[in-house]
């Protein structure tokens, strides 16, 4: 049951993150809001916990790097939405705040979980 709330939790995170993403593109109809704006790092902090606290101990190293790669994945989004301008693609209409927003917790984060189990982990 731990593992099944935390994965629910982690997708709307995720899928809040999506949404501060796509937010400044008007032409994409996503506005975000407050929520979503402690959803994202929240959402998939409570996700990661409740999952981990859910697994045996052998398969930990495999979850915390899955999570850490969907993490990374969104902060690679968040770069792409961040020069997509510079190209002429389109333009967002207002800040980009929630964009740097995501850009910077999900790497770091998403750093944090791909590194938490390899060679400079620390052993418990």
């Amino acid at each position: 049951m731990l593992k099944l709330a935390g994965l629910l939790l982690l997708v709307a995170g995720t899928l809040a993150g999506a949404v501060l993403i796509l937010g400044p593109f008007p032409a994409l109809g996503f506005t975000p809001r407050i929520g979503t704006w402690l959803l994202f790092p929240f959402g998939v902090l409570a996700g990661v916990v409740l999952i981990a606290l859910g697994v045996e101990r052998d398969s930990l190293p495999s979850v915390l790097h899955a999570a850490g790669g969907v993490l990374l994945a969104l902060a690679g989004a968040a770069a792409i939405f961040l020069v997509l301008p510079a190209f002429g693609a389109f333009g967002p209409s207002g800040s980009v705040a929630s964009i740097w927003f995501v850009l910077v917790l999900s790497t770091v984060s998403g750093g944090c979980l791909l590194t938490a189990t390899g060679k400079y982990a620390l052993k418990v």
